[in-house]
Formats: structure tokens, C-alpha cells, sequence
């Protein structure tokens, strides 16, 4: 009896056991597949010299389209000096999340190729000689981390920070125009 009894119960949990399957219980999933979404965009880039205007060193790696928040070009050429190129970009989200956005490339300058890191050093001495033209220097370069830089390329950048350096001074030690006369009817 106690035979039988095992029988009919292995067999209700069989059949239980199979209706639960049917079902969808013990179905394996498989994984979410990962999207692939593009971003597509242009950067503006300039070529770093000590004849750089101003708009163009403020706007150089600004990027802009579909993808960023900025979505139109800020006018084009700034002026007749303007060096600015628009290049187009293009990067995958995969790429985006391994670094890409974060330009390990390297920069065309005046003095030569320079990576990331030390062209955007150069842009930034070269942009802040602009707003606030220090009386001396030395003293100038001093607020710059340009210990890290091997001696050859510290001696090109500040020679070419120099240039833009004297390049500013030239106009304001120049004599001013002639005052004008007033009238005096």
C-alpha cells in the first residue's frame, strides 16, 4: 500500500512539476543586450601659436551638435586672423564609458605635436596672458606648473608665451595719437 501510495504521489509532483514548467517558472532569461548609441558632434580646434587670437584660444574645444548641449556654431571666422577649423566627431557609448571623450590624442602646435594635457596648459598661459598682462614675466610663468614639463618643451612653450608676451606689449608702448583739438568757435 505504502508502494502504491509513492507511486501516485511521484506522479502528482510530475505532473505538477510539469504544469509550473509550462508555465514559464523555470524559463532562463537571457541578458538585456546592450544598446549602441552614437554621439555625433563637431569641435571647433585652433592652431596654438603666439598669433592666436584671443576668440579663437576661448572657443578652441568647444564642441557642439545633436549630441551636446550647445547645438549651433558660434560664428565663424571671429576675425580676419581667426584659425579656428570645425572637425567633425563621432563616438559610440561604449566608447564614451572607456574614455575616448577625454582626448588622450595629441595637439598640432606652433611647436610642434604636444599631448592633451600640455596643449591645454599652453592654451591656458596663452589665454590668461590676455586678460590680465603682468608687468613682469617671469613672475607670470611662475603661477604655471611648468616643473612637471621636460626642460626642451618648457623652454619652447615659454619662448612662444614670450612672443605672445612682447606681441601685447607692442601696442601700448607705442606713443598714443595726437590729442584733438576742441573746438572752440
Amino acid at each position: 500500500m505504502v508502494k502504491v501510495l509513492l507511486v501516485v504521489v511521484g506522479i502528482g509532483l510530475i505532473f505538477w512539476l510539469n504544469r509550473i514548467r509550462k508555465r514559464g517558472v523555470f524559463k532562463r532569461y537571457k541578458g538585456v543586450e546592450r544598446s549602441v548609441t552614437g554621439i555625433h558632434g563637431f569641435e571647433i580646434q585652433t592652431m596654438l601659436s603666439s598669433a592666436t587670437p584671443l576668440e579663437c584660444l576661448r572657443h578652441d574645444g568647444l564642441r557642439f551638435g545633436e549630441s551636446f548641449r550647445l547645438k549651433v556654431s558660434p560664428p565663424l571666422p571671429h576675425n580676419q586672423q581667426c584659425q579656428c577649423q570645425v572637425v567633425s566627431l563621432s563616438y559610440t557609448s561604449t566608447e564614451v564609458f572607456d574614455g575616448a571623450l577625454r582626448n588622450n590624442s595629441e595637439r598640432a602646435t606652433a611647436i610642434g605635436s604636444l599631448s592633451y594635457k600640455e596643449a591645454h596648459l599652453l592654451k591656458e598661459m596663452l589665454k590668461t596672458l590676455h586678460s590680465d598682462l603682468p608687468p613682469d614675466f617671469e613672475e607670470y610663468c611662475q603661477q604655471f606648473e611648468l616643473d612637471d614639463l621636460p626642460p626642451d618643451l618648457r623652454e619652447k612653450m615659454t619662448g612662444l608665451v614670450r612672443e605672445k608676451f612682447v606681441r601685447l606689449q607692442a601696442p601700448a608702448s607705442k606713443p598714443s595719437s595726437p590729442s584733438e583739438k576742441v573746438y572752440q568757435g
